[in-house]
Parts: C-alpha cells; sequence; structure tokens
C-alpha cells in the first residue's frame, strides 16, 4: 500500500473534480456575445395563438440518423425551386418524418417566415424553445405550423428549431399560397 501522502494528491484532485466541472459547466452557460440581433417586436407566429391542447402522437415510428436530408421543391411562383435540408434528431423531427411525404402550401407571416399547417402535431418531447435563423426550420406548437424562416426571431415560447435549409432563402420572402412538396432524400 503506497504512503498517505502519495493517495492524498490523487483523492484531492477526484474531491475537486466535480466543482471544477460544474464551474466549467455555469462558465459555458454564460459565455457567448450577451445579447441576441434585432428582430421584430412581435413574432409572427405567436399573434394568433391555436389549440395549446392535446397531445401529439405520429403515426407510424420514422428512423433516422444523427441528421436526416430532406428536399422542399416548391410550385406556383417559385415553380422547380427546390431547397435542400437537414432536420435534427429528435422527437419532433421524427414524427414529421413518420408523415413524408407531404402537400402542404405555405403563406408568409410577418414578413420573416413562411408557415403551413400539418396533418398532424409534431412530438416536442425533450425540446426546448430557441431563436431560429435565418433557413432554419421549426414547429410552432401553438399554432400547429411547420415554420420556415426567412430571417432570424428571437426565441418564444412553443417555438421549437428541428433543422435547417441548406441552400439560400431568400426567394421564400413574401410568398403567399406557395404550394410544396416535402419528402425523404434517400
Amino acid at each position: 500500500m503506497p504512503p498517505f501522502s502519495q493517495r492524498t494528491p490523487r483523492r484531492a484532485l477526484l474531491h475537486g473534480l466535480p466543482v471544477a466541472l460544474v464551474g466549467l459547466t455555469l462558465a459555458a452557460c454564460v459565455s457567448g456575445d450577451g445579447g441576441a440581433a434585432p428582430s421584430p417586436a412581435v413574432s409572427p407566429t405567436a399573434t394568433n395563438p391555436g389549440p395549446t391542447t392535446g397531445s401529439p402522437h405520429p403515426t407510424s415510428e420514422a428512423t433516422m440518423t444523427a441528421t436526416q436530408p430532406i428536399r422542399i421543391t416548391f410550385g406556383g411562383a417559385l415553380y422547380g425551386t427546390v431547397l435542400a435540408a437537414t432536420l435534427d434528431d429528435n422527437a419532433a423531427t421524427r414524427s414529421l418524418l413518420a408523415q413524408l411525404p407531404l402537400e402542404l402550401t405555405f403563406s408568409d407571416y410577418g414578413g420573416q417566415e413562411l408557415t403551413a399547417s400539418l396533418p398532424q402535431d409534431l412530438d416536442t418531447t425533450g425540446l426546448s424553445a430557441s431563436a431560429p435563423q435565418t433557413g432554419d426550420i421549426a414547429w410552432y406548437q401553438p399554432n400547429r405550423v411547420l415554420v420556415l424562416y426567412y430571417t432570424s426571431i428571437d426565441s418564444w415560447p412553443g417555438l421549437y428549431v428541428i433543422g435547417h435549409i441548406n441552400d439560400d432563402v431568400s426567394a421564400l420572402a413574401g410568398q403567399e399560397d406557395l404550394p410544396a412538396s416535402i419528402a425523404r432524400v434517400e
């Protein structure tokens, strides 16, 4: 058995490790630029809340890897425009994938996003509300809509970013009654 003096530094390190980890975690939580980009005062999806009750249930279990590529193909004024996107791996995207392929109609809301109703709610288990950036795909639970952002906005309760469009989204601005199909990329 080693002398007591040789065990003490190792034991001290082991006892100090949890304190150090907590300190690093807290430092990571408060680091950053300390502010957010300016955004409109009112969220386009927050002004006309829809039903907020009910439990989302996907129709079938969808499988995916860490991220899932999808394709959004537009008709109407953007006929033939195809945007490549990637969905994150979470409960909401799995419930969205279970509904694909989808035919939706998107409309501009508030000059910063396009929204479309889905046939079924998405499962938001384990998700936290977040601030969408340009090109993000989100689910806005209160209005029960899928959202494509062509500008950045602040975080709103019930707004969950679930993926990102990999292509330029500037053509989405101001579109009304825009038909689109969403499908997996195999």
